[in-house]
């Protein structure tokens, strides 16, 4: 819950306490509870889930492909991909699956990018998110992107200390998500955009030059 609020766009809405594991019991409606279901217990505080949070916060700030000043709709959608955990792009069906529990998101770190005030373009690196509901690991098959795309590890809600240094992966690879958790997949700048738009969007083809 924390990676998908911090990492989503518009403005993340977090409770006091929930970077440190204040539960409330499940209470949503607290408000008259003067006692231990809403006081912090700060003795007993998860100081591991509190550095996570503070890690996704430093992540968001870090890239302004999260921090987007506007929803994107018509067009600029295009600037958003979505597929199944085959590595297939969604489609009606997909949507309308009630039994889908996953997904994968692609964020374009360089397609119409915001400007910061003194007019800066705020490009990016290109994100893969792996989201996984369901109550079991599950494998994803990375989808095809950019041309060449090599994606880093950055993210892993389940195993928050996992190295960020893991094997570097292409489209086709397939990369395990755990149980209830979100991989989060970074293709840093300079090794996706060659300048040339046609080729940086053109799609993945394995040829011996690419040496896949």
């Amino acid at each position: 819950m924390l990676t998908t609020l911090l990492l989503s766009f518009g403005v993340p809405l977090l409770l006091g306490g929930d970077e440190m594991g204040r539960t409330q019991q499940g209470n949503n409606n607290a408000y008259c509870q003067d006692n231990e279901i809403t006081w912090a217990d700060w003795a007993n505080a998860d100081t591991a889930l509190k550095d996570f949070t503070t890690n996704l916060i430093a992540f968001r700030r870090a890239h302004p492909v999260f921090r987007r000043r506007r929803f994107l709709a018509g067009a600029e959608a295009s600037e958003l991909e979505w597929f199944t955990p085959a590595g297939t792009p969604m489609n009606s069906g997909d949507w309308a699956d009630p039994s889908a529990r996953a997904i994968a998101i692609y964020l374009d770190g360089s397609d119409d990018p915001d400007r910061a005030a003194d007019g800066t373009l705020l490009v990016d690196d290109d994100f893969l998110l792996l989201v996984n509901s369901w109550w079991e690991p599950l494998g994803f098959v990375l989808p095809q992107t950019r041309r060449g795309v090599q994606w880093h590890a950055a993210i892993d809600s389940y195993d928050p200390t996992a190295p960020a240094e893991a094997a570097k992966c292409r489209a086709g690879d397939q990369v395990t998500v755990g149980p209830r958790a979100v991989v989060v997949r970074r293709s840093p700048l300079s090794t996706v955009h060659t300048g040339d738009p046609q080729l940086d969007s053109a799609p993945l083809t394995a040829t011996k030059a690419d040496g896949l």
